[in-house]
């Protein structure tokens, strides 16, 4: 990914691009790199999850029943960028 940043990055500059426009492209490629590392955690515990139902699963068919269950809370981070002079809500 650095690389390839890297390499816009010339290209840009080879083009006569000002700083603004390098740092709008570094900017993006954080945010591609945010969000990345999102979709990896996400897959991550939805395996988890999957993982631990049918653990569950398997145990109330051998047992006939459990004592157990499974809560899931869902917290929805948002949290968008405003601007200056933007009134909340």
């Amino acid at each position: 990914m650095q690389s390839l940043l890297t390499h816009i990055e010339k290209l840009l500059k080879r083009k006569g691009a000002n700083a603004n426009a390098l740092s709008i492209v570094c900017d993006c490629f954080e945010k591609l790199e945010l969000y990345m590392g999102h979709r990896l955690r996400v897959v991550n515990q939805q395996r988890a999850v999957s993982k631990m139902l049918d653990t569950l699963e398997k145990q109330a068919m051998q047992d006939e029943g459990l004592n157990e269950a499974v809560v899931t809370i869902d917290f929805k981070l948002n949290a968008e960028p405003l601007s200056f002079g933007e009134k909340i809500g």
